[in-house]
This record gives structure tokens, sequence and C-alpha cells, in this order.
């Protein structure tokens, strides 16, 4: 079964039982889910996380995710909101959450940006994402 991998960006501040939501939802998506907890540099080049008002999440997927198209990476992008907006309600924080996620070469395929429980969510596909799925919807018509 192919593997989604869990980083989030310090483990101090998120646990397994805080990244739980998220792995359910993944997993109800057909996926297997490792969680590492491990130091990493996100993408400003900020060893151990970005800035303290946004808390980050990072998903890695499989080649077999992205090969099933720009319709897998926008499930894992809604399961990365519906996790942040529980992750509000639970932590009662009111630090902005981010899932970054990314493509088996290592580049971000999505991103996602959650404000506030209650906030409307920004799901941004990278450019080549974009591309990828205006050509799927060509090749249905």
């Amino acid at each position: 079964m192919p593997t989604i991998v869990v980083t989030p960006q310090a483990s101090r501040r998120m646990t397994n039982e805080d990244l739980e939501p998220l792995v359910e939802e993944l997993r109800l998506l057909g996926f297997s889910v490792e969680i590492r907890h491990e130091r990493r540099s996100d993408h400003d080049g900020l060893v151990g996380g970005g800035p303290e008002w946004w808390e980050f999440v990072y998903v890695h997927l499989p080649d077999v995710a992205i090969g099933l198209g720009t319709t897998v990476i926008t499930k894992v992008a809604e399961s990365a909101v519906s996790w942040a907006r529980k992750r509000f309600t639970k932590s009662n924080s009111r630090v902005g959450k981010i899932a970054l996620i990314y493509g088996p070469d290592g580049k971000e395929v999505a991103r996602v940006e959650l404000k506030g429980r209650d906030a409307e969510p920004k799901i941004i596909l990278s450019e080549e994402e974009v591309a990828r799925a205006e050509r799927e919807r060509r090749l249905r018509k």
C-alpha cells in the first residue's frame, strides 16, 4: 500500500495525537500514513520550522498519488483543511495553520492556509499541478 508521510514542523508542539485527525482522513483516501518527527528546514530555509505565527505540517505524497492526478491532491488538501479546523478547536490556538504538500520529487505541489477555525481556506496548487489539471480536463472532453 502506498504511504503518505506526515511531518510536523516542530515535534515539541505537535504530537502524534495532534496529527491523528489528519492521518485518519488520509487513510480514508486509501493510503497508509506514517508520521515522522524530524527537524527539517521549511520552505524559507529556517531550521525547525517557520515563523511562530504559523503552525506547519508537511505531507509527502508517493508516486502513485501524483499519478492519480489533481483530484487526489485536492482531496489531501481538503483533509488538511479539516485537520486544521479541528486543531483550532481542540488547541484553542489562534496561530494560523499551513500544510505544505510535496510530491515524491520533493517539490511542493500544493499549499493549504487557514488563518482561523471559521476562516475561508486557501488551497493553492503549484503551477505544475494547475497545468496538469488543465491537461486532465482537456483529455476528458
